[in-house]
């Protein structure tokens, strides 16, 4: 995966940890791609994805058809999609070049065609999946894609398909190199070198050298030699000389 298929995968995903309501991720739908359609009764279309804008929801600058956009939507229990946050991405979209991202639950799945549907959107995965013949999706599954879209409100040709919380390199709630929970180099909650809670030299809580209430030279609440409240020589509280 290139580096701007990553840069779009981590902002869509900070985007909906940013944004997050009190639901689970299994009750949100995250899209970054173009507006199909911006309806006069409050409604509105990305991907394949048909939202509702809430009551009194203030007008997004920019919204129209066409615009390169990142929404998340909460699944009521009437099956509605709730619009619960919605960004305008600055870059221009170029259909068939610009990058699409979808986080969804898949309402259907053909391995004879390579095919999964998520809402009215159609995927193409044999691509994604040609490195695993036997990976196979379900309905019900939540699934994230990365891909192209060659014709507005066409199929997506998916060059990245895998499930949520499972071990994909970039799972959430998996082991993957992206992974947030895992254990990947730039995780959160993971063993990673950038790791948030983890073991990698700039750890957060981790045991790098400049972890904070880490082990490092540096460390807050460490044993290195600078360290606050640790045992290192020029330590805060510390019993260092």
């Amino acid at each position: 995966m290139n580096k701007s298929n990553k840069s779009l995968v981590r902002l869509a995903g900070l985007f909906a940890l940013s944004c997050a309501s009190g639901v689970s991720f299994a009750a949100q739908t995250v899209v970054v791609g173009p507006v199909e359609k911006v309806g006069s009764d409050a409604a509105l279309t990305v991907l394949g994805q048909n939202f509702q804008l809430p009551a009194k929801a203030p007008k997004t600058k920019g919204l129209v058809v066409g615009a390169y956009v990142a929404v998340i939507g909460d699944r009521k229990s009437s099956g509605a999609l709730i619009a619960a946050s919605i960004k305008i991405l600055p870059d221009a979209y170029v259909a068939g070049a610009s990058q699409v991202y979808l986080q969804g639950t898949v309402d259907r799945y053909s391995s004879a065609a390579g095919l999964v549907q998520i809402g009215n959107l159609k995927i193409l995965i044999s691509q994604a999946v040609s490195m695993d013949p036997n990976h196979s999706f379900s309905a019900g599954e939540e699934i994230e894609v990365l891909g192209t879209q060659a014709v507005p409100k066409g199929s997506v040709w998916a060059s990245s398909a895998q499930a949520i919380q499972g071990t994909g390199a970039l799972a959430i709630q998996g082991t993957g190199a992206l992974a947030i929970q895992g254990t990947g180099s730039l995780a959160i909650q993971g063993t990673g070198a950038e790791a948030i809670q983890g073991t990698g030299a700039l750890a957060i809580q981790g045991t790098g050298n400049l972890a904070i209430q880490g082990t490092g030279a540096l460390a807050i609440q460490g044993t290195g030699s600078l360290a606050i409240q640790g045992t290192g020589k020029r330590a805060i509280q510390g019993t260092g000389k």
